[in-house]
């Protein structure tokens, strides 16, 4: 980074953070608690970051229209409200850079600002890569004007654009070669990135390449047929309008006068130079489908493979930063482990997979006993009975299923494989898309991993993980709580002995055993380390929605080390060193 840039550092806040018109500032906000402090920590490493946070932004009430970036990111627990977010705030990116040739722009999200960082950056280096398409265009029409001895058209703005790409092609070394300029950083001017507890959402196929690629196929093979069917009535409705109503009206006119016979309304009939007709017709359809079946499976955008991406950074449909050698942006993840998970919500995907599945199958399957029992409650009955029935019951179920077993086999092949899918596939649908604010049809085919890491190509390396987990466990939060934390609070994250111990007590371990009976597969589930880690982490987080205890996710980044820790990685690119946990 040179001595001239002008730093801007964006805050982007989580969800059901958005401001409330007439009330103090909030912590990420100008004039907020967050925003002064790492103004004055980014001041103390560099005085280049004077005035760095909010740079160009009005504070509190006066924080109105195009310029109230926290106008148009709701904070609300959607797929869309985040889809929208990054977009707005990839158009206020666009503006900064259109009018500071010198910006150096940095962003800090928190939560899902994270990931709406994200997609502010997906839509951002889709805006210059839509630049360097006419980039390439205007130097060829200059090109062509020159040569011509002509002035080249003005266009003050797209020139001004264009200009900055010219001076940044300038600019680099010949090793450059032909990578996109608006992989440069001289050009696209991101600087650094910090995502504090962000859960990032991982998108991962449940079927094959092959499997996805031979979907693709048979979808395309549909809009092909759609696509053929659409060009046959376009240029038949053309075709008509320009040809054949003129032959038909003029045909009629001249058969009533009896100069020459009427033509007739099947144009294939049609003899001799209208005869030509038909065959325009033809080729006009054909070239027409021809198109579209270039469009459908030739063009290379078509033949990309389906592949596992973030959510929030597709990178199967991202040209920006794709190139093997292009230089990544630094990004700093700060990560507390489950203490930054809203685990209620995002541990979804793992608890359906591990208490759903065994349910829906005991549902979808056909078994060879009966366990059936009248219903008792409500109505008069003896207990002894009861019991004699069932056991009539019974044997006549067993005599009736030994004697279908054959049959009962091959339904377990046939139906009870594919109804178990479909109905997880459903299950998954409404539960992890509900939890997570993701549509149905983006968890449908595909598992939702949540993950402290990106994986995201245009960040070095996916980001760097700074893991505060052990430090916030054990750290006194002065500035929230006049309570220490229980230092083994959350030490079942990493003691083997305190998790088992832990969770031999928990109430959830208290209310699965009463089911173990029921369910087969829930003792091999109750022994599992990770399971275990989850639903002690579930009640801690209940524990904090009621307000028991001191909530870390929604505030843990105000602690003064972590404050620091981001304003280092902010103004040198050097990653912060490991906190004590005491």
């Amino acid at each position: 980074m040179t001595q001239s840039e002008n730093h801007y550092v964006i805050i982007v806040h989580g969800t059901f953070n958005s401001p409330v018109k007439g009330q103090p500032p909030l912590w990420y906000q100008p004039g907020g608690a967050f925003a002064k402090k790492l103004q004055t920590e980014l001041e103390k490493l560099n005085p280049e970051f004077k005035g760095a946070v909010w740079r160009g932004w009005p504070s509190g009430e006066e924080a109105e229209g195009d310029q109230a970036f926290f106008s148009y990111w709701s904070g609300a627990n959607t797929h869309p409200a985040r889809v929208e977010a990054g977009e707005n705030l990839a158009k206020t990116m666009q503006k900064i850079w259109l009018k500071d040739p010198q910006a150096r722009i940095h962003l800090v999200g928190h939560s899902h600002g994270g990931n709406v960082v994200l997609k502010a950056l997906e839509a951002y280096g889709r805006i210059l890569t839509n630049y360097e398409a006419g980039f390439a265009n205007w130097k060829e029409e200059r090109k062509k004007a020159a040569n011509q001895g002509q002035a080249a058209k003005k266009d003050d703005e797209l020139d001004n654009i264009y200009a900055r790409f010219e001076a940044v092609a300038g600019m680099l070394s010949p090793d450059w070669g032909e990578r996109p300029l608006a992989d440069s950083p001289e050009l696209h001017r991101i600087g650094r990135v910090v995502t504090l507890g962000t859960p990032f959402f991982l998108k991962r196929w449940r079927y094959s390449r092959t499997m996805l690629n031979l979907r693709q196929g048979f979808t395309r093979t549909i809009n092909l047929i759609n696509w053929a069917v659409v060009g046959v009535l376009i240029v038949l409705f053309f075709v008509g309008i320009a040809c054949y109503l003129p032959i038909l009206l003029g045909s009629g006119a001249l058969s009533a006068v009896g100069v020459a016979p009427f033509v007739g309304f099947n144009p294939l009939a049609w003899e001799g130079w209208l005869g030509w007709f038909k065959w325009l017709a033809a080729i006009g359809g054909g070239g027409f489908i021809l198109l579209m079946l270039y469009g459908l499976t030739i063009d290379p955008k078509w033949n990309r493979n389906p592949e596992d991406t973030n959510y929030y950074f597709d990178q199967v449909n991202t040209e920006w930063l794709r190139t093997k050698d292009a230089p990544r942006i630094p990004a700093l993840l700060v990560n507390a482990g489950a203490l930054d998970e809203a685990l209620m919500a995002l541990s979804s995907q793992p608890l359906l997979e591990m208490l759903g599945r065994p349910s829906v199958e005991a549902f979808t399957s056909l078994r060879l006993h009966s366990t059936n029992r009248p219903p008792e409650i409500g109505l008069p009955h003896d207990p002894d009975d009861v019991n004699i029935i069932q056991g009539l019951v019974n044997l006549l179920v067993n005599l009736r299923n030994i004697a279908l077993s054959p049959f009962f086999f091959l339904v377990r092949r046939l139906f009870q494989r594919p109804a178990t899918n479909w109905l997880m596939n459903t299950l998954r649908q409404v539960v992890v898309a509900s939890a997570t604010g993701l549509p149905p049809y983006e968890v449908d085919d595909a598992n939702l991993e949540v993950r402290p890491i990106t994986e995201v190509p245009a960040l070095d390396d996916g980001g760097e993980i700074w893991d505060v987990s052990k430090y916030l466990a054990h750290h006194r939060n002065e500035t929230i709580s006049n309570t220490a934390i229980d230092p083994e609070r959350y030490s079942f994250f990493w003691d083997a002995n305190t998790r088992e111990k832990r969770f031999a007590k928990s109430h959830i371990f208290s209310a699965l055993q009463k089911q173990k009976e029921t369910n087969p597969n829930l003792e091999k589930m109750l022994g599992n380390p990770e399971f275990q880690r989850m639903c002690l982490a579930i009640e801690e987080r209940l524990l904090e929605v009621i307000g028991g205890v001191e909530v870390q996710h929604a505030r843990y980044f105000q602690d003064e080390p972590i404050v620091r820790g981001v304003a280092q990685f902010i103004a040198s690119g050097k990653r912060p060193e490991p906190l004590e946990a005491e």
